[in-house]
């Protein structure tokens, strides 16, 4: 018998639960925070039983997934009013959080802290220099294309999870 708690599995089963009573009408949050919370709590789930134990995979989704329902918290929650000039420093910083989870799950292994510095650096400088620069001001609309279509997103990762071939 398989013991391991699947932090999806779990994360799925309280997205059912809550998009449930959301039809029923029990919760009146908006779609946006419910998906947000959903992605803090499978973070936090994932991060607490992959960290100490060699998974890295598992540690690095779980850092990235927890920095994404922070953001998606964040733009929820405050009036920022050009979001999309924040869309490329955060993913930087988002990407750079799941490296520094990785260094902290093994010290030895300097890279990963490297790449997390690389990271935050280049998030401050495309913060610093959006306006110059023609490649921030191409990825930023290509984040607002992606953001105005993030559903089909979760459904493609979606259909990615059930076709896995691997378990």
């Amino acid at each position: 018998m398989n013991n391991k708690i699947s932090p999806l599995a779990l994360s799925f089963i309280v997205l059912g639960f809550v998009l449930l009573l959301k039809l029923v009408g029990e919760v009146t949050a908006p779609y946006s925070n419910i998906y947000a919370n959903m992605f803090l709590f499978y973070g936090i789930i994932s991060v607490f039983i992959n960290i100490g134990k060699q998974r890295k995979g598992g540690l690095f989704v779980g850092a990235i997934s927890f920095m994404i329902g922070v953001l998606l918290y964040t733009l929820n929650h405050y009036n920022i009013m050009s979001t999309n000039q924040i869309i490329l420093p955060a993913t930087f910083f988002v990407l750079s959080s799941g490296f520094l989870f990785l260094f902290f799950d093994d010290f030895s292994k300097k890279i990963f802290l490297y790449i997390s510095l690389l990271l935050i650096l280049s998030g401050c400088f495309s913060i610093v220099g959006y306006d110059s620069s023609e490649w921030i001001k191409f990825s930023a609309s290509t984040s607002r294309t992606i953001l105005a279509h993030w559903e089909y997103l979760i459904i493609i990762i979606g259909v990615g999870i059930l076709t896995d071939r691997r378990g």
